[in-house]
């Protein structure tokens, strides 16, 4: 496999495994699976399309009675938004991306058909500063009951700040739930993953709750809980700290 120039060897063939296979594999065990469902095409059938997909998430979520054992996002706050509906006890959240800050940026045509938002689609402007009122007062969240939020970490240099976190407290209440994404890329140089360790380490000392990531065993030994006898990284589910394998649970659609 190659990505971006880099070559990436296995030792053997492996089935990609389904959303299905994670669930039924992890349902007996004391896990939380970060589940991403793929965004649908943004064209006339966008909504149809989304909740088809969350019904398919949710009836599987069910099946396998992983309610408690599941968080669920999605680029599309349009499927989250109907993953919640479907089921209320469900935690969703949503994510941010750096282009959704550009200054060309159609952040209504975005957002706009999401209820409870047609205030903010009046009064304030289009394009980033419209994005970054939805981010820094949670509104986006609060139209689905959304409790976290997941956004690109070199945002966190650009945009988001200690101080801008203990911030957010006053919109989102009591603790926010933040997380960060994509952490050391598979894509990157060594000499480019040496250079995020300092921003990475600065969003662990904010309080950051989750940290996806391509590469598991270098954020463990980040974190100092890597098992240098095994050479394997070693378990640290907590409340504070979630890795996440990237592309191992998400729903693929064609």
């Amino acid at each position: 496999m190659s990505s971006q120039g880099k070559i990436f060897k296995f030792d053997k063939e492996r089935p990609i495994p389904l959303l299905e296979d994670i669930y039924e594999m992890f349902q007996d065990k004391d896990y939380l699976i970060y589940t991403e469902i793929k965004s649908t095409r943004r064209d006339a059938n966008r909504k149809q399309n989304a909740e088809a997909v969350a019904k398919a998430v949710v009836d599987m979520i069910a099946k396998y009675n992983m309610e408690k054992k599941v968080f669920v996002n999605s680029f599309d706050a349009f499927t989250t938004a109907a993953v919640k509906k479907l089921n209320p006890n469900l935690v969703v959240g949503t994510f941010f991306y750096l282009g959704e800050f550009d200054q060309d940026y159609d952040a209504k045509k975005e957002y706009g058909g999401l209820p409870d938002l047609s205030k903010c689609l009046r009064v304030l402007p289009n394009g980033p500063n419209f994005t970054e009122y939805l981010l820094m007062t949670g509104a986006v969240l609060k139209t689905y009951q959304g409790a976290f939020f997941d956004i690109d970490y070199n945002m966190y240099s650009r945009l988001m700040k200690e101080s801008s976190l203990q911030g957010l407290e006053k919109y989102y209440g009591n603790k926010v739930s933040a997380g960060a994404w994509t952490i050391y890329k598979m894509t990157l140089s060594e000499k480019e993953l040496k250079a995020s360790d300092t921003l990475i380490n600065q969003m662990i000392g904010w309080g950051l709750q989750r940290l996806i990531t391509d590469d598991t065993d270098r954020v463990a030994k980040l974190l100092g809980r890597y098992d240098s006898g095994s050479g394997r990284s070693a378990q640290f589910l907590s409340a504070t700290i979630l890795l996440f394998i990237a592309g191992l649970v998400r729903l693929l659609i064609s």
